[in-house]
């Protein structure tokens, strides 16, 4: 409702004011405040470039081939379009710039001019009244929601190293925690594009979550790949030696304690006091020439309370609306 009151408010006041290609001021709005702040900024940025490259192509094949031949010179600057898109980098701006190309050259014709550079104008006006739009209607809510998906996924894992033991959880859970992880991945430019216009973190907050992300995902292979060693047959090494269940359980708890917010300065001490006999053990199993699966297993068991031991609080703004972590989702 709020969304469609502020694009018909636009599409009003362009027809009153009678601006010229006024609709692409409307659509430029829409395309940015459709989403959280920022998915609107990546999706304004992409229908900015696309439009600016479809331009660049316009005045070139225009230039070039529209005397000569109409069919060619749209040929020529949607293939020019798609050339500087992917040089760009552009994943869905080139389609703005393929219609930039196409009505300029095929239904203006030699009058392209005047419809490609107001259509321009009125996408630039329109992106940056819908950033102004979107960052008072939505300040900082994807950051409330990623940060409540990855306390939600650290949860997750705490579950399944705490039953990885007992009853090896099927590869399915695994799946969907990866599924959990590519998630929080894929909306990561969003979210840190919404953080740099409020400004409110810097580039060592951006790091510490690159670095948290990897860390986490350490912790997820290190238990996908222990789960069957620890159900398959013992070898020659004696479980009783490993402190496994040490590991899952302080484990569990760290996941628990960074999703929650509570000290974990005591659960970092366990771990650490844990892996010191397990290091020495994998040294003398090394020494000894031991069977590779006794040393892979020790190997994953030594990666999961390193990579525990790496993770840290992302330390984040409070949110506003900040709920249990623990809660399903």
């Amino acid at each position: 409702m709020r969304n469609g009151a502020a694009v018909a408010l636009t599409v009003a006041v362009s027809r009153l004011a009678a601006l010229p290609e006024g609709q692409f001021l409307a659509l430029a709005l829409l395309v940015v405040i459709e989403t959280d702040l920022g998915r609107g900024l990546i999706a304004g940025r992409e229908r900015i470039i696309g439009t600016v490259l479809g331009l660049m192509a316009v005045v070139v094949a225009a230039g070039l081939l529209l005397p000569l031949s109409a069919p060619l010179a749209v040929f020529a600057g949607l293939t020019l379009l798609r050339l500087f898109s992917f040089a760009a980098g552009l994943s869905t701006g080139y389609i703005v710039g393929g219609q930039v190309v196409a009505g300029s050259l095929l239904h203006h014709g030699h009058d392209w001019w005047q419809y490609a550079g107001w259509r321009t104008t009125m996408t630039l006006l329109g992106v940056l009244l819908g950033l102004l739009v979107a960052r008072g209607v939505y300040s900082d809510r994807l950051h409330a929601t990623w940060e409540l998906q990855y306390h939600s996924w650290l949860v997750a894992m705490a579950t399944a190293l705490e039953t990885i033991e007992s009853a090896p959880p099927p590869e399915e859970r695994f799946k969907e925690l990866r599924k959990d992880r590519n998630a929080l991945l894929h909306q990561l430019p969003a979210l840190l594009a919404e953080q740099q216009v409020l400004h409110a973190n810097g580039p060592s907050w951006s790091a510490r979550v690159h670095r948290a992300l990897d860390q986490a995902s350490a912790v997820l292979a290190s238990g996908r790949d222990l789960a069957p060693l620890l159900a398959a047959p013992a070898g020659e090494l004696q479980r009783s030696l490993l402190p496994t269940s040490t590991l899952l359980a302080q484990g569990s708890l760290l996941l628990r304690a960074l999703a929650e917010g509570t000290p974990t300065h005591r659960i970092r001490q366990e771990l650490s006091a844990a892996l010191t006999p397990l290091t020495q053990l994998t040294h003398s199993l090394l020494d000894q020439s031991s069977l590779a699966e006794d040393l892979y297993l020790c190997g994953r068991l030594l990666l999961l309370g390193h990579a525990l031991l790496g993770l840290e609080d992302l330390a984040m703004p409070p949110s506003t609306n900040r709920t249990n972590p623990a809660s399903p989702r």
